[in-house]
């Protein structure tokens, strides 16, 4: 299981995390969850630390009828936009995977 940062390349997730302090992210496979720290590329510089927990699984197989309960926190503005993003990060049709909560720390 990958341990280590959530990388969260894709703008639209980036700024809906910054805005809200939370987004729904997509994996193929499972990750590990609990505290850790965001970075926007890979292999990139840390923005901030993070809480990641698992929160569903999802089955795609070319259709984006899983993601809909998801949609509203994931940055995208259909279930429709986040399938093609996942399309072009993977470089494959993605048959299933996991739904990931990212949260940053609350200012105090």
């Amino acid at each position: 299981m990958p341990t280590g940062p959530i990388v969260i390349p894709d703008g639209p997730q980036q700024d809906h995390l910054l805005k809200h302090g939370q987004v729904y992210a997509f994996r193929a496979s499972e990750r590990t969850t609990g505290e850790t720290y965001v970075c926007f590329e890979y292999s990139g510089e840390k923005q901030f630390d993070c809480t990641v927990e698992q929160i569903g699984t999802v089955t795609l197989n070319g259709s984006s009828w899983d993601l809909l309960g998801y949609v509203d926190g994931s940055g995208y503005s259909s279930a429709e936009e986040w399938l093609a993003s996942l399309r072009e990060i993977y470089e494959r049709e993605v048959q299933s995977g996991y739904i990931y909560e990212v949260r940053a720390p609350t200012k105090e």
